[in-house]
């Protein structure tokens, strides 16, 4: 039977225990706010920072998409830049076009 309770608790297990799918997946969940839990870009934020910081090009992007704009965050373009660059050198097309945006 499907369950968001039981997917969201399995998904907190597997973010706990470093899993970057995870830990990107949890940060979808909460910024969009689906899955049972109640919206928080700072949750996002968080776990998104987890799977960035383990080379995660998807959450390294939305890193980026959020300090461009000042997202729940404080507006930084050299953060942006910082983690687009990381995203687009491992070839994610997003990060790639959103560089340009420094052009």
């Amino acid at each position: 039977t499907q369950s968001d309770k039981k997917a969201i608790e399995y998904y907190t297990l597997a973010a706990d225990q470093g899993i970057a799918d995870a830990q990107y997946n949890l940060g979808q969940f909460y910024d969009q706010g689906s899955h049972g839990l109640t919206q928080s870009s700072k949750r996002a934020i968080e776990y998104w920072t987890l799977a960035a910081n383990q080379g995660y090009a998807e959450a390294q992007f939305n890193l980026g998409v959020f300090y461009y704009n000042g997202t729940c965050v404080e507006q930084s373009i050299s953060k942006a830049r910082e983690w687009l660059t990381k995203a687009a050198a491992q070839g994610l097309e997003e990060a790639i076009n959103g560089l340009k945006q420094f052009k």
